[in-house]
């Protein structure tokens, strides 16, 4: 399987569990659970990894959603914190970070990411609203002192001016930003507003991933 970003070196499934319903997913081609469940032989794969390993957890699914027990996550993060490596967490749900904070430790091999595609809220699905991901990001930079945050904006849509001033807000290690890839026709900003967005964070001194970039479908 592709690995969604270039940093990562392997990715780890002990739940395929996702309530979002995100009109745009890639996962959804591969199987997943109605309920969330953990797998538990995929659960101790991570017995495997090494100290170099930079390993995406849940990527066809959210481990943070709302409907997953606290207790599954902790079992997850409990696993995750016994390995020498360093994990990316990655949901439209980052209150669940605050909510699990004494479940999930403030290690600097932790980056507790979120996806925010725009400043604007799209019917694209049934997650938390993007300005209630940003200030629960901005509330996770207050309380995790140790832990990295990471942002992904992809698939990126329309925004306004103010996007990049909210990124730049959070501090984050680093941003992917990059158009969807399964020709949805979502509302995607012209390649030129998304350059100037990675230029500003770029400026800000905030490491861009450069994922797919092209012209927005209506430019074509």
């Amino acid at each position: 399987m592709t690995r969604m970003f270039e940093f990562i070196t392997k990715t780890w499934n002990p739940v395929r569990y996702c309530s979002h319903g995100c009109h745009y997913c890639w996962a959804a081609r591969f199987p997943h659970d109605i309920e969330p469940k953990i797998h538990w032989d995929t659960l101790y794969q991570a017995s495997h990894f090494s100290a170099g390993d930079f390993v995406f957890v849940c990527d066809l699914g959210d481990l943070f959603c709302a409907s997953v027990p606290s207790w599954q996550i902790g079992t997850v993060v409990s696993m995750a914190t016994d390995m020498d490596c360093r994990f990316l967490f990655l949901t439209k749900n980052p209150w669940r970070y605050l909510d699990e904070k004494m479940t999930i430790p403030d290690s600097p091999r932790f980056y507790l990411g979120t996806t925010i595609e725009s400043d604007h809220n799209y019917t694209v699905d049934k997650a938390p609203p993007v300005g209630e991901r940003l200030f629960a990001m901005a509330k996770v930079k207050g309380t995790y002192e140790n832990a990295k945050r990471f942002v992904s904006v992809e698939p990126i849509m329309r925004f306004s001016s103010d996007f990049v001033k909210a990124l730049i807000y959070l501090k984050p290690w680093a941003v992917a930003v990059g158009y969807d890839n399964y020709r949805h026709n979502l509302p995607e900003p012209s390649l030129k507003d998304t350059m100037e967005l990675i230029h500003g964070l770029e400026e800000a001194k905030i490491p861009v991933f450069r994922k797919t970039l092209r012209k927005a479908w209506w430019e074509v």
